[in-house]
């Protein structure tokens, strides 16, 4: 996914550079993921349960990360510029919203990048 954001912000900027032989040389990436979206164990669908019904079809249900936010907060995208300014977040956020602020940055500029 962010690999696909790095081509995209690439190819953005060579695009408004009018740098045809840049263009020429990034690659067409097609990624596949197991479950029925993007986000791969940050996600919760059970696409990916045992067809037997047993077990938990995402062991990741109840994750909160164990690394401070503050830690993967990118450069580019806020926690403020997600959330809004003054949201109270705790200190180690839970799966859902790790993976809801993951694909608002992937997605922000590049709305046709994950299909």
């Amino acid at each position: 996914m962010f690999f696909l954001h790095a081509l995209a912000t690439r190819r953005r900027t060579l695009t408004r550079a009018e740098d045809a032989a840049g263009l020429a040389r990034i690659p067409s990436v097609t990624v596949f993921e197991k479950s029925s979206g993007c986000g791969g164990v940050w996600r919760s669908d059970r696409t990916c349960a045992p067809s037997d019904g047993t077990g938990d079809p995402n062991m990741y249900e109840a994750l909160w990360t164990n690394g401070a936010k503050e830690n993967f907060e990118f450069h580019d995208y806020s926690f403020e510029d997600h959330f809004g300014v003054g949201t109270p977040l705790p200190m180690f956020l839970p799966r859902a919203l790790v993976l809801e602020y993951f694909m608002a940055r992937v997605t922000r500029n590049e709305t046709g990048i994950l299909r």
